[in-house]
């Protein structure tokens, strides 16, 4: 088998960020790729197992859900220009989902490829609307230090998707890669929660006659589902959760059921005195749903600027900025010694 030596690096890097597979969909694109990762199990060395993915939408589903079971960030492999486009709406459930995923495509053509108004062609335009960030490499430049910074970016809280072109003449480089700086991915943690915000969150929510838990993707941490499940049992509140992920079994009594679609309102959140929001999206109450007079709204997450989100109107009385695996078992402790 050839030597990739640009190819090496991207595994290298994939084994360091913590990356347990590459799905991939096959191709002439990533063959360099696929001849590296088979070298590499010949020969004992460390590095992610190849999923096949018979089609690109299947690729970024199956990162999806394995990042959903594994709570690690993910690596997807797809054609060029075509396979960006098949991967479709898998992308954007990917955006919402803040799923960590770093997806990769060569990139054809010299870099003075026109388009029909004479600018140069850019293939990262297809998906700069849904990833976090998403970067050309030219020729020379360091592959190492692109995809460590792709790693870094996508695994930062908010989480997300990330997408980097390569030039085919560097993903196709032959001979044994060249002995870099040792690379460090920077992920940004989220602050730990104030405890005099929390203290002020627990006393309303004890002073509530109906308090309503509602979430959207807490179950990103895997130990977050006890946690909630603990604070609800405390507050005898019911919850509320979004179908991106697994925040709150559906089987557990004070399991709600799923928010309906924008437009038709929720007689649960009209009931409520005091509305404990923890890593939520879209806003508290949609058009019908009239929220009580005077209620207390807590707001816990890690994302508390919501950008490009509309119908984020409502301010709420206490927000907290911090990791719900860590803000909601605190916050279930304050309640208990209250």
């Amino acid at each position: 088998m050839e030597e990739y030596g640009a190819v090496n690096i991207i595994i290298d890097t994939c084994n360091a960020c913590g990356v347990e597979f590459l799905f991939f969909n096959p191709g002439i694109d990533n063959v360099p790729l696929l001849e590296t990762v088979s070298r590499f199990r010949t020969s004992g060395r460390k590095t992610p197992r190849g999923i096949l993915c018979l089609d690109e939408f299947v690729a970024m589903t199956a990162a999806h859900g394995n990042y959903m079971a594994s709570g690690k960030p993910q690596a997807v492999s797809v054609h060029s220009e075509l396979g960006v486009l098949q991967i479709g709406g898998a992308l954007h459930n990917a955006q919402w989902g803040k799923v960590p995923v770093v997806f990769f495509t060569e990139i054809l053509g010299t870099p003075q490829r026109p388009v029909w108004n004479g600018t140069a062609f850019d293939q990262g335009s297809m998906v700069r609307n849904f990833v976090k960030w998403d970067h050309q490499l030219t020729a020379g430049e360091d592959i190492g230090e692109a995809f460590y910074k792709a790693f870094s970016i996508a695994a930062s809280e908010p989480c997300g998707p990330v997408y980097l072109a390569v030039p085919r003449e560097t993903l196709w480089s032959k001979g044994e890669s060249r002995a870099g700086r040792p690379y460090q991915t920077s992920i940004e943690k989220p602050p730990s929660a104030d405890p005099s915000l929390l203290n002020k969150a627990a006393d309303i929510l004890i002073n509530a006659e109906s308090p309503l838990i509602v979430t959207g993707y807490s179950g990103r941490n895997l130990n977050t589902v006890a946690a909630l499940v603990e604070l609800a049992e405390t507050l005898a509140a019911r919850v509320l959760t979004a179908d991106v992920l697994v925040n709150f079994p559906n089987t557990h009594p004070m399991a709600a059921y799923l928010p309906p679609a924008a437009g038709f309102g929720n007689p649960l959140l009209t009931q409520a005195d005091a509305i404990l929001a923890i890593d939520f999206d879209m806003h508290y109450a949609s058009g019908p749903s009239q929220l009580m007079p005077g209620v207390k709204i807590v707001h816990i997450d890690v994302d508390t600027v919501k950008k490009g989100l509309p119908l984020w109107g409502r301010k709420p009385d206490i927000l907290v900025k911090a990791d719900s695996a860590l803000a909601v078992p605190a916050l279930t402790g304050i309640i208990k010694e209250k």
